[in-house]
């Protein structure tokens, strides 16, 4: 019954990160490779704040928020604002 959960959490992380690159691709209609990045900020944002400073959960997850937010607008303002409205043909 372990593996059962195990294979349904898996399930969900992937179907949570394709999730995430169709918002993006709709939203600003450019494909943005590094949302998984974000993913695995938060994990070991979170694993650093529950383990490595001990800190409860709500403020734990809370750190974790807020770490890939920034992470996130940043990641935003310098990769994915400069291609929007570019065109996706070279010149020639």
């Amino acid at each position: 019954m372990t593996t059962v959960w195990a294979g349904l959490a898996t399930g969900a992380i992937y179907s949570l990160i394709a999730i995430g690159y169709n918002v993006v691709l709709l939203a600003s209609g450019t494909f943005n490779f590094a949302h998984a990045q974000l993913l695995m900020v938060g994990t070991f944002l979170a694993y650093a704040g529950a383990v490595t400073f001990g800190l409860p959960v709500v403020v734990t997850v809370l750190f974790a928020a807020a770490g890939v937010g920034v992470v996130a607008l940043l990641e935003e303002r310098i990769a994915i604002r400069p291609l929007l409205g570019r065109s996706t043909r070279t010149a020639r």
